[in-house]
């Protein structure tokens, strides 16, 4: 039994269950938040909001690139936006060290 191998039954029910989560969280990311974030782009292009959680769903199911494009659309956006500015320069760090 795989458990008995392992040693620690508890660690091991927990990586799997960590494991499984993460693919399940990068396959509703792909299936339903990324679709959904481009069309309320689409649809509402100055909504920097939604560009802005665009590109965290790009980047949660791992298009690094069109997600560091939609983080640098939001820096350039006019207006203020301090906020959602300062999340798109962190998260685009993030991308950068990651590379």
């Amino acid at each position: 039994m795989l458990i008995a191998v392992l040693g620690d039954g508890q660690a091991a029910i927990r990586t799997m269950y960590q494991l499984r989560s993460e693919s399940n969280r990068i396959a509703v990311a792909e299936a339903i938040i990324t679709p959904w974030f481009e069309r309320a782009v689409a649809a509402a292009p100055d909504l920097v909001e939604a560009r802005l959680n665009l590109g965290i769903a790009l980047q949660q199911n791992g298009q690094t690139a069109r997600a560091a494009d939609e983080y640098k659309r939001v820096l350039a956006a006019p207006g203020r936006h301090d906020r959602e500015k300062q999340a798109a320069t962190k998260l685009l760090a993030t991308i950068g060290n990651a590379r």
